[in-house]
């Protein structure tokens, strides 16, 4: 049924056949996102549903308070500044439109540390977490 609703009718002009499917796609995940989570996969594993509504699984740490960072964007701005031999990377938040700075070092060890930097506040990304996002 989900499938269906976001299908979108011929003959209608491309404007308002894209303005109609964005609306539609986010009446439908915002009714996905009050089921529970196995409820939610058992539906949108039908069929292609998932790709029908840009369902992607992303995992996330939350660096402070509200503030939440995709692990696969800390691992490819790792990537991009290792790659490129920098020590300071700007990398996006998730769903936020404030931007950071990854600051790369090391310790008196010589294992690498990691320092997000978000306006006027340092955080320390845990040596754990620098150890499972590696670069290479």
């Amino acid at each position: 049924m989900l499938s269906r609703l976001v299908e979108i009718p011929e003959g209608l002009e491309i404007d308002i056949a894209q303005a109609l499917k964005m609306q539609l796609t986010r009446s439908a995940r915002r009714f996905l996102d009050l089921l529970p989570e196995d409820w939610e996969e058992r539906i949108t594993s039908r069929g292609n549903l998932k790709q029908q509504l840009s369902i992607v699984m992303v995992m996330l740490l939350t660096v402070d308070g509200d503030l939440q960072l995709s692990v696969k964007v800390l691992e490819e701005t790792l990537q991009r500044c290792v790659t490129e031999g920098l020590t300071r990377c700007e990398l996006a938040l998730h769903n936020s439109r404030r931007k950071a700075k990854l600051e790369l070092g090391a310790d008196a060890e010589g294992l690498p540390t990691g320092t997000l930097v978000i306006g006027r506040s340092r955080l320390p990304i845990h040596p754990s977490t620098m150890g499972l996002v590696p670069p290479d």
